[in-house]
């Protein structure tokens, strides 16, 4: 508990099985004052036709089109909502037009 500054994960929440639980398991750990992000993207400075194109081809290096190769990412108020049921109650998403998406939250010390 209150363990952990920062927790940074980059392309494994979607691999999460029990999402509600990992967001509950990583909002414990964070220390107060401590900051967790989490998410994943080819980055903002990526032109966004190089990012789609990319992203078809995220498969290929396990011979499978990028389509059949990945798993579907929750939307982003199915994301809210198991957040929110985790207990973290102030969080952010980066915008909708960002080749990516990250979800940012802190837990104050009053929270801890």
């Amino acid at each position: 508990d209150n363990e952990f500054d920062l927790i940074f994960s980059r392309g494994s929440y979607r691999f999460w099985k029990n999402k509600t639980k990992a967001f509950s398991e990583v909002y414990r750990v964070l220390r107060p004052g401590g900051f967790a992000l989490i998410g994943g993207g080819f980055g903002r400075i990526n032109p966004k036709e190089d990012v789609k194109e990319a992203r078809k081809n995220l498969g290929n290096f396990r011979g499978k089109s990028g389509a059949d190769s990945r798993i579907p990412y929750p939307s982003r108020e199915r994301l809210a909502q198991m957040i929110s049921d985790a207990g973290v109650k102030e969080f952010d998403f980066t915008p909708e037009d960002y080749p990516g998406m990250w979800i940012t939250f802190s837990k104050k010390a009053r929270e801890a």
